[in-house]
């Protein structure tokens, strides 16, 4: 199976991770019923994926089972369901199971480690914005060093200092 690789360039430095990701319910790999697009957040922090209430009403979903899950505001028991995930264009996750919660608005989704650790997941703030790269299934390659190194060489200029000797 082949590496898909996204890219997320924001404009500044940001503290959230956050796209427009396509959510339905779980379907087969070919992805025939309709996605909605909701306000997503990759969350490191977060050990599954969750989404809010309205995303589970408005999909009409049905809960297969129950989990009790630890939040910042304690542990609490939270109807599971399974959700067809999409990045437009690059990812497919057809059958995820996410967890129901109270998200805080204006957050739609949150994408889990149970996704993220699938892949290769790196951000930096290099250069004043934000750059987030995913590559699933995991590639090995680092995409961060990658391009650093592209623009030190780009930008490298040859020294004018003396170059020093070997020694006495």
């Amino acid at each position: 199976m082949s590496s898909q690789h996204f890219r997320l360039k924001f404009p500044n430095v940001t503290k959230v991770l956050w796209m427009e990701g396509l959510v339905g319910p779980a379907q087969d790999v070919k992805g025939s019923l309709p996605l909605q697009k909701f306000y997503s957040v990759w969350d490191t922090g977060a050990t599954g994926s969750a989404i809010s209430p309205a995303v589970y009403d408005a999909l009409g979903l049905e809960p297969i089972s129950q989990a009790l899950v630890g939040t910042g505001n304690g542990a609490i028991y939270a109807p599971v369901c399974l959700i067809c995930f999409r990045i437009p264009g690059k990812l497919h996750f057809p059958s995820l199971r996410a967890t129901v919660l109270p998200l805080v608005a204006p957050t739609q989704v949150l994408i889990g480690m149970d996704v993220i650790g699938l892949g290769d997941f790196s951000v930096t703030n290099h250069g004043g914005f934000t750059d987030m790269h995913f590559t699933c299934p995991s590639s090995g390659i680092d995409h961060h060093h990658t391009e650093v190194k592209k623009c030190r060489t780009a930008d490298a200029k040859p020294s004018t200092a003396p170059v020093p000797s070997a020694g006495p």
